[in-house]
């Protein structure tokens, strides 16, 4: 086994570990977001026993709002002529290129997608590609593709920044077929399932297919850049020395200083985990994955720090469950409410009357007769009283107190505001009382905004840097 794959292995076991947890945490939480809070045993339990497991959605209301915001103030990426000789009319292309690109990879859906993946399960991706328009194309284009099912990617353990901009490597990982996989890598050495891959690389390869991984990463080369001055230019510019391919400076050029530079430069590799099964140089020096994460946490446990990724539902979960339960409990009591019969003397009542009392349980019934008295009353005894049914009243109300209190602390969670504001209380409607209402929701979850603005930026600087080097000019 060549040591560089079990390096690769090594490298994704490591950042799996540090990643699994957040993404069964996100997983839990599309679970609450697809209107299912009750934990899987709990609810096998009940409907064992033929018991209801009810629930009212009350958290996509909340991430509709925030999704839908952002939906409907699309932003779109913006470019400031700064340095390096740039100008209004560089910024200008850049932006309309930046334009055509979005309108033509209907970039809207790629970031929508990795928000509201962020917002319901704390982390979503977009990647940028490269792909040819036609078999005839002389250059690639730029695409901006969407990431929908996040749970493919697995970043870089070091990340820190909520873009993942800082990463060194990233994977996106899936399933095939061993049909499939054969047909795509016909050169490749692992054809079938082994007793041996299930020794050396058991996370790699099952009996159905293999997993193939994309590992993007970032390789660094030792460079020596020369700062030189051109006469009758302003500013100084900088150039690699192996630039100049062995040749000497022209005229009027000048190094004022040199330094040892670590110059980027991006590989992505394809691997089932035993083998590399193709390599290729990426143009730009920039990651083409960029994340859009939620409320970044770092907590302490058991004497070492954890990360934790919070979606806008994470502490929301509880007080939802609380509120199933509530509602499960409220039918329940409801459904069981004791069906008591009428108590009535012997004989004290005809057939006919009878029938009426029996049909007044499910109907109104004008006139329902009794007799004061029956056959073989001892002497003296008093009139015997009316029919009797033992009233019953389940404690819908304090139920509903406890529901209130439930949805309460679900919007204290998701950073709506849990008690109504002076406006509110004032039955204020106006037109500014309404926006400040609105207002104060936003404020409550802009994180999740901040952090897909930060995405979008991402995805400017990594395009900015392909433009010039994929044909357009």
């Amino acid at each position: 086994m060549p040591a560089d794959i079990k390096a690769i292995r090594d490298l994704y076991a490591h950042d799996e570990a540090d990643w699994a947890p957040i993404r069964a945490e996100g997983t839990t939480d599309m679970r609450f977001a697809a209107g299912d809070p009750w934990e899987p045993k709990d609810r096998a339990a009940r409907v064992a026993k033929n018991r209801l497991c009810l629930n009212a959605d009350e958290l996509s209301q909340y991430t509709n709002q925030v999704v839908n915001e952002v939906r409907a103030n699309k932003r779109a990426i913006k470019f400031t002529p700064v340095g390096n000789g740039a100008s209004d009319q560089t910024a200008a292309f850049y932006a309309d290129k930046m334009r055509e690109i979005e309108y033509r990879s209907r970039a809207q859906i790629a970031y929508t997608t990795a928000f509201e993946n962020a917002v319901q399960r704390g982390f979503g991706f977009v990647r940028v590609n490269t792909r040819y328009a036609s078999s005839r194309s002389v250059h690639p284009d730029l695409w901006i593709d969407p990431v929908p099912n996040p749970n493919l990617v697995t970043p870089d353990a070091q990340w820190l920044m909520p873009d993942l901009s800082d990463m060194r490597h990233c994977w996106i990982r899936e399933a095939w077929t061993w049909e499939d996989f054969n047909d795509t890598f016909q050169e490749a050495r692992i054809t079938r399932y082994t007793s041996d891959l299930a020794k050396d690389a058991p996370d790699w390869a099952t009996e159905r297919g293999p997993f193939v991984g994309e590992l993007w990463r970032i390789r660094s080369k030792k460079r020596t850049l020369l700062i030189v001055q051109v006469d009758g230019q302003p500013e100084p510019i900088g150039i690699f020395e192996d630039e100049l391919g062995g040749e000497s400076l022209p005229e009027g050029v000048r190094v004022l200083k040199t330094r040892s530079v670590d110059d980027p430069q991006v590989v992505q590799q394809l691997t089932n985990g035993l083998e590399i099964l193709e390599e290729t140089d990426w143009p730009g020096k920039y990651l083409p994955i960029v994340g859009c994460m939620g409320k970044v946490l770092y907590t302490s446990e058991e004497g070492s720090d954890r990360r934790q990724v919070l979606s806008m539902i994470r502490l929301a979960r509880h007080p939802q469950m609380m509120y199933a339960y509530l509602l499960t409990n409220e039918a329940e009591v409801v459904g069981a409410v004791p069906r008591f019969p009428y108590f009535v003397y012997e004989g004290q009542l005809s057939q006919s009357e009878l029938n009426s009392l029996v049909a007044s349980v499910h109907e109104p019934v004008a006139v329902i007769q009794v007799r004061p008295t029956i056959e073989g009353l001892p002497m003296g005894h008093g009139p015997l009283g009316f029919p009797q049914r033992n009233p019953y009243e389940p404690p819908l109300q304090a139920i509903e107190v406890a529901k209130e209190a439930a949805r309460r602390a679900i919007q204290a969670a998701m950073g709506q505001s849990p008690l109504p504001t002076s406006a509110q209380r004032q039955n204020q409607k106006s037109g500014v009382a309404l926006k400040r209402i609105e207002e104060s929701g936003q404020r409550g979850s802009y994180h999740f905004t901040d952090h897909y603005l930060d995405m979008l930026t991402q995805v400017g600087i990594i395009c900015e840097d392909l433009i010039d080097k994929v044909g357009y000019d």
